[in-house]
């Protein structure tokens, strides 16, 4: 199974190999890169915090008293972390809170397992030009070219077309192509209308 994943400012390519192998019942899941990266920044913070107030302690007991705590002091705890950070902050709590919410309603099944469900071939457009001209000889012209598939890249369908007066000046064409066998299918219907001057080998003679 390989996927795509958005990390330090650019798209990083990995392979799960044998993905239904894998034990997917555990009770927790391992800490990814990013916050293993996070948490030791976390600890790099609190330990210059730590130092910082040491250095701040000793320089203020060889000149004065440390002042005691009362009403005029004020602890930013923002400098400091605490156990089950993840678990906890209210960052990490919207975020579960949006997960959640985007989560389809009736998609497991009683063994808490994902439902699954008949593949649906819906086509959306890859691709959509069109564009307008003027030819002395035709007048205005339509020119479109249209490209159709499905999410599986199964199925494709192409619409060229090039209007001109009607439907019998025009030329157009209509194609299809099966793609998810060995073997690609395909089929296509076009029309295409030309005109041509010519004369007959009698009158060529005469």
């Amino acid at each position: 199974l390989a996927f795509s994943s958005f990390y330090n400012g650019g798209f990083d390519i990995f392979l799960l190999r044998q993905p239904f192998e894998r034990k997917l019942n555990v009770q927790e899941l391992e800490p990814t890169v990013f916050v293993t990266e996070f948490l030791k920044e976390k600890e790099r913070e609190l330990a210059k915090a730590k130092k910082l107030e040491q250095e701040t302690t000793k320089a203020g007991s060889d000149s004065t008293l440390i002042q005691p705590y009362g009403s005029d002091i004020k602890v930013n705890l923002r400098s400091y972390i605490f156990a089950d950070i993840f678990r906890h902050d209210s960052l990490a709590m919207s975020i579960k809170t949006r997960l959640d919410s985007l989560t389809p309603p009736d998609n497991i099944d009683e063994s808490g397992r994902y439902k699954v469900y008949r593949y649906k071939v819906n086509f959306t457009p890859d691709l959509i030009y069109t564009n307008a001209s003027y030819s002395t000889f035709y007048g205005v012209l339509g020119e479109a070219f249209m490209m159709f598939s499905d999410m599986l890249g199964n199925h494709q369908i192409y619409l060229i077309t090039s209007l001109v007066f009607d439907l019998k000046n025009s030329d157009y064409a209509f194609a299809y192509f099966y793609l998810p066998k060995r073997i690609n299918w395909g089929i296509e219907a076009f029309h295409i209308a030309r005109f041509w001057c010519w004369r007959s080998v009698l009158s060529a003679l005469l």
